[in-house]
């Protein structure tokens, strides 16, 4: 197995940063990216019933609306356990053009 360093990966000292889990970081996001903190956020952004309801919905509409077919699995967004994650095309914050890549994983 051969280690690459990030520093050959990356240009961007912020990512580098935000990766390493510096103390620098530590103003712009409330908790370490680690794995461990995850379900401390999950907990923190939980949605009611309503709002899921209307999201699969909102979702359903749009895809009757391009003419494709609704996805079976839609319907598990009005489960409590159900997640999303949302992304932006901002390709330049955090590393610009090798992020896309990153977001596409």
């Amino acid at each position: 197995m051969i280690n690459i360093s990030l520093e050959n990966i990356y240009s961007s000292k912020f990512l580098l940063d935000f990766i390493s889990r510096t103390s620098t970081m530590s103003g712009l996001h409330p908790m370490s990216n680690t794995i461990g903190n995850f379900k401390k956020v999950i907990d923190q952004k939980k949605f009611s019933s309503a709002k899921r309801n209307v999201l699969a919905q909102v979702v359903s509409k749009q895809y009757l609306n391009t003419g494709l077919a609704v996805p079976k699995n839609l319907n598990l967004l009005n489960q409590s356990n159900s997640f999303t994650i949302t992304t932006g095309h901002q390709l330049c914050l955090f590393g610009g053009p090798q992020f896309f890549i990153h977001k596409i994983v």
